[in-house]
């Protein structure tokens, strides 16, 4: 196992697991640009070296700015119909868009999320 696969393990089974589930109700406006560190990109790339379909498209695919945010972009893995195309890949700043748990630390959880 290398260093990133991990570090990914780490991240997945001992932050990821640790974070309460969300109901997502998939309206796509907290699909703003996906802040991630390196190793959940990797991680993510791997997943789509999987589909050379999907990572063709979502590498080539022109990101217009979002609707609600001016200066943000809206999220290259978001499909038409407002799904997550790698959900279960997702970074962690995707996890905790609109998560109540971040009202309780004092931070504005809905920024993003108006659902």
């Amino acid at each position: 196992m290398g260093i990133f696969s991990s570090a990914y393990h780490v991240l997945n089974n001992e932050i990821y697991m640790q974070v309460p589930k969300l109901r997502c109700n998939a309206c796509g406006t907290c699909c703003v640009s996906p802040h991630m560190t390196l190793i959940e990109f990797c991680y993510l790339m791997k997943h789509l070296l999987g589909s050379p379909e999907q990572l063709a498209h979502t590498v080539s695919r022109i990101v217009p700015e979002h609707p609600d945010y001016p200066g943000q972009l809206a999220c290259r893995f978001q499909t038409p119909d407002n799904l997550c195309s790698v959900y279960s890949h997702r970074a962690l700043a995707c996890r905790l868009h609109g998560h109540p748990v971040l009202e309780k630390a004092g931070m504005q959880y809905h920024i993003h999320c108006k659902g």
